[in-house]
């Protein structure tokens, strides 16, 4: 949790220079409500495999994992980057 605290403070700051814009708690709970949404999909993914395959191989469990992580991490960016953007009358403010 302190790595994902830790990140999503260096994002505002440096990656999305957001520093003026959002305030600490506001970019902890967006990106990690973000954050957690990537758990649950990838807990249900590995379910699903789990299902479907049965005893899965763990190359098979790793490539999905990975695929899953990779489609959150650009969501979680599109996510931070755009939607939570505050608006320019927010902005403003």
């Amino acid at each position: 949790m302190a790595s994902s605290v830790l990140a999503n403070e260096l994002h505002r700051r440096l990656t999305f220079r957001a520093e003026e814009r959002v305030g600490w708690l506001a970019a902890q709970i967006e990106a990690g409500g973000v954050s957690l949404f990537g758990l649950l999909t990838t807990s249900v993914a590995l379910g699903w495999l789990d299902a479907t395959v049965g005893q899965a191989q763990p190359v098979l469990q790793i490539a999905l994992v990975a695929a899953v992580t990779g489609l959150i991490g650009l969501m979680r960016f599109i996510a931070l980057r755009w939607i939570f953007r505050p608006t320019e009358t927010a902005a403003a403010q």
